[in-house]
């Protein structure tokens, strides 16, 4: 079995968009264990506020924003909260769970792009040039 990867080297801070249940909850533990601190995006502020409440009684080290965001709302709102939390925190590692709510709307998309783009690793779709371009 390999070492566990000493995650704080990408960054000291852990966005997990969906952590009030599930994967997204388990994921939240698991960085606070390994030391990250965490901001903390969902929906229902009540739900945050105790999972919250639980990461801080047993990682007291670690700190914990929470941002409350619906993303069926207004997108533009939601990403202007998320940008204002974040801004000076070295954020290394990004959790995303959306896709469960685009699954029960059964709509959505979700678009990675990476800076692999830039070594050719992927082949884009049209005007996808500009990223890689830039990146390389």
């Amino acid at each position: 079995m390999s070492p566990a990867k000493n995650l704080k080297k990408y960054g000291s801070w852990a966005l997990v968009t969906g952590p009030t249940d599930g994967i997204g909850k388990s994921f939240s533990f698991e960085l606070a264990k390994r030391g990250l601190n965490l901001v903390l995006v969902g929906r229902n502020p009540d739900k945050l506020k105790d999972v919250s409440d639980s990461i801080q009684a047993k990682y007291t080290k670690t700190q914990i924003k929470s941002v409350v965001v619906d993303f069926s709302g207004d997108l533009d709102e939601g990403v202007e909260r998320i940008k204002e939390a974040i801004e000076g925190l070295d954020i290394g590692i990004l959790i995303k769970m959306l896709r469960m709510a685009m699954l029960k709307r059964k709509k959505g998309a979700i678009v990675n792009i990476g800076s692999g783009a830039a070594l050719g690793i992927t082949s884009g779709p049209p005007l996808y040039s500009v990223y890689p371009a830039a990146k390389a």
